[in-house]
């Protein structure tokens, strides 16, 4: 019975994988899935209305950044890029923004679906890898976070986007290809900064996967210089500005205090600032030093509290892989629905860690941004968004023991 119904799927697949349709049907189910999603899910982002404040002093002549907390102008406090992205949609649609950037986002992840297809084929034949492609249109979160007006949606689909140009260089050994994807890495850091060294991780897969070969050490360069020359006018600006190196923003320690701190409970929740402490950050002359400031708060709870820090790394991987959302940030019903959705996947994720080929450099490249993505977070707070944007690429792997149990009952 099992193998009739697996041999019936698998003959669908395999006709509907080899057919000129099976990109315009993937593209058409992403568009779909993710309006449905979009029509019934929030239309804004996280961190919607402080982007939106740095778009519109940008537009009036202000200045790149934002007022926050009375704290005075904070010029590099967020990373850009989702505030960059504000502005241009207020300049090309003024009246209708909000509409046009979210239209945006549905057709790029439309887009980034099919490109899904085209990596999984890297590493499946194409029947399996329509088989991945089709899971993750299928997983219901996705349709509600793809189609969000958020950095850490662009941030995911362009993950997606660089491995398969990634892998595309390895094939045809080609050197604007590589440097055209440090470049896209700029645009996803400048989005969110925890995906930084995600370019490091491509560019030592790089050189494992040419061997003793020169081009991998000539794709690793060329990655890095692409990102290098990408964030110069970024880092400039900043250093005009503070007479400082600031790579990224200048918040990397406040995330670390809204988890390093008494009474953090993984909620992903901001905590207020106790008088103390908002007393300091008012007398520290620029956001540099309020940077220190959250520094040497997080050192402090460390020291006083070693116990309490290892339960937040802990706490924070553990949750990282939750299978629930918090019901401050979800009903029951939508938390339901993600566990259904998510829990089998990750069963599936796990089981294929310990069968997948670790000395294919495909694999290896892709589960290495998977753990970077993980355990970068141990240090700030972490919420279920920030690893839905790596769940593409979860469930290529989980996709992995699924064709080889398929495999073994169609013999």
């Amino acid at each position: 019975m099992v193998k009739s119904i697996l041999s019936y799927i698998d003959k669908r697949l395999d006709a509907l994988s080899r057919t000129k349709w099976v990109i315009p049907v993937l593209f058409l189910l992403g568009f779909v899935t993710r309006f449905v999603g979009a029509y019934f899910g929030e239309t804004r982002g996280d961190d919607d209305g402080i982007y939106l404040t740095m778009a519109r002093y940008f537009l009036g002549g202000q200045g790149f950044g934002f007022v926050y907390h009375n704290f005075g102008f904070l010029y590099s406090w967020l990373p850009p890029g989702m505030g960059m992205l504000r502005a241009l949609f207020l300049t090309l649609f003024p009246a209708n923004e909000l509409l046009a950037l979210r239209f945006f986002f549905i057709l790029l992840t439309s887009s980034t679906i099919v490109v899904h297809f085209l990596l999984a084929k890297r590493l499946f034949p194409p029947k399996y890898a329509l088989l991945a492609t089709l899971m993750w249109i299928l997983y219901v979160p996705q349709w509600f976070w793809g189609s969000r007006i958020d950095g850490k949606n662009y941030a995911e689909n362009l993950t997606v986007i660089s491995l398969y140009l990634l892998f595309l260089s390895w094939e045809k050994r080609s050197n604007w290809l590589a440097f055209l994807i440090g470049i896209l890495w700029t645009s996803v850091t400048l989005m969110r900064g925890e995906f930084l060294f995600v370019v490091a991780v491509m560019a030592v897969t790089s050189i494992l996967h040419h061997g003793k070969n020169f081009t991998g050490f000539r794709t690793a360069s060329l990655l890095l210089l692409g990102c290098g020359l990408a964030f110069a006018p970024w880092i400039i600006r900043n250093y005009r500005i503070h007479k400082r190196f600031v790579l990224i923003s200048t918040n990397f320690y406040d995330a670390c205090q809204k988890a390093f701190r008494e009474g953090y409970d993984f909620s992903g929740d901001d905590p207020s600032y106790s008088p103390e402490l908002m007393a300091r950050l008012k007398a520290a002359p620029g956001e540099v030093e309020r940077g220190k400031v959250f520094k040497e708060e997080v050192i402090h709870f460390i020291k006083g509290h070693p116990l309490g820090a290892a339960r937040v790394v802990i706490g924070n991987y553990l949750n990282f892989w939750r299978p629930w959302v918090s019901l401050s940030k979800a009903s029951l019903k939508e938390g339901m629905v993600y566990v259904v959705s998510y829990v089998p996947l990750f069963i599936l994720f796990v089981v294929a860690l310990f069968r997948i080929p670790w000395k294919n450099s495909f694999w290896l490249t892709i589960v290495g941004i998977i753990f970077y993505k993980s355990f970068i977070h141990v240090l700030f707070y972490t919420i279920v968004a920030f690893r839905e944007t790596i769940m593409p690429l979860v469930i290529v792997v989980a996709t992995y023991p699924l064709v080889r149990y398929w495999e073994t009952k169609l013999k």
